[in-house]
């Protein structure tokens, strides 16, 4: 991989300072400033998810491979004991750390930023469709990790519409058009390319299948193998499942989605590392903007 100054790797996720961190920040604000064109509410979240919400959308039945757990141990006080006498050694060691007994898990490291939207718009009917934004820090287990291209952490910003199904498809339309114009503005090059989500056992799972038939995802893919953005459309399974509704029926929803370190790789290994080099340098960071609320 090409040297990106400022950027920090510790085997499975980043850091950033220096010219990293400030190419970073303007890639947000460049996915940012494509929300506010669109209209999009931005949005801030924790980095957990509750495990009943994720239950709900299937996530543990078709990404068990992916799940990152909030675990914490059972508060016997023989219990954690019997974990503190050896959790520092071990850990210092390299062993990693052997959990004694833990409380059942509740909460989930967000993986994909949407998600929180669609519990926060449960049981709401919508006058108008809803373009929200945010930035979340996801976590997806690989099987491998590599430096900015596949992390245990990262960086997400996605834009989201929920709406009808015209609504939505123009959305997707919108989405792809913006990326291929983004992209083509600072001089990538990335392959729109119909895709499916990494589902455990696809040939199993009736959603992978369905995806296959009618295909809803597009990524970017740089280099012959790197997705650097998605567009995808859900139609209605996450009205459905939450109870939103928009025109009398489930709403349809889609997304936008940018991995933000990619987007940092992407741009090192075509410029290179000198950052002089880099586009970016007239995007500035975003304005702190106040959160609204979206009218149902």
């Amino acid at each position: 991989m090409t040297p990106c100054p400022g950027h920090m790797w510790d085997g499975s996720q980043s850091s950033f300072t220096g010219p990293a961190l400030d190419l970073y920040r303007r890639l947000d604000a460049m996915f940012v400033r494509l929300a506010d064109r669109i209209g999009a509410q931005d949005y801030a979240f924790p980095t957990m998810i509750s495990a009943k919400t994720l239950a709900k959308m299937n996530y543990f039945t078709s990404f068990p491979h992916a799940v990152t757990f909030a675990v914490a141990l059972d508060r016997d006080e023989q219990n954690l004991e019997r974990f503190r006498a050896e959790a520092d050694r071990d850990a210092g060691a390299g062993r990693g750390i052997t959990l004694t007994a833990t409380q059942p898990v509740q909460e989930v490291l967000t993986p994909a930023a949407c998600y929180h939207f669609y519990p926060l718009f449960a049981n709401r009917t919508l006058s108008a469709p809803a373009y929200l934004t945010t930035r979340a820090s996801c976590h997806r287990r690989e099987t491998h990790y590599e430096p900015l291209r596949r992390q245990w952490c990262f960086g997400m910003r996605e834009i989201v519409v929920i709406g009808t199904a015209a609504e939505a498809r123009a959305f997707a339309e919108r989405a792809k058009h913006e990326v291929a114009t983004m992209l083509a503005a600072l001089g990538l090059s990335a392959t729109p390319t119909v895709a499916t989500d990494p589902f455990f056992k696809p040939e199993r799972n009736p959603l992978a299948i369905m995806q296959r038939l009618d295909p809803v995802k597009t990524e970017f893919v740089f280099g012959g193998d790197l997705a650097v953005a998605s567009v995808n459309l859900h139609h209605d399974h996450f009205g459905g499942t939450f109870g939103i509704a928009r025109d009398g029926k489930p709403a349809h929803t889609a997304c936008l989605a940018f991995g933000i370190e990619r987007w940092v790789h992407m741009i090192c290994a075509q410029y290179g590392n000198n950052p002089a080099d880099w586009p970016l340098a007239d995007v500035e960071t975003p304005p702190v903007r106040k959160r609204e609320r979206v009218d149902a």
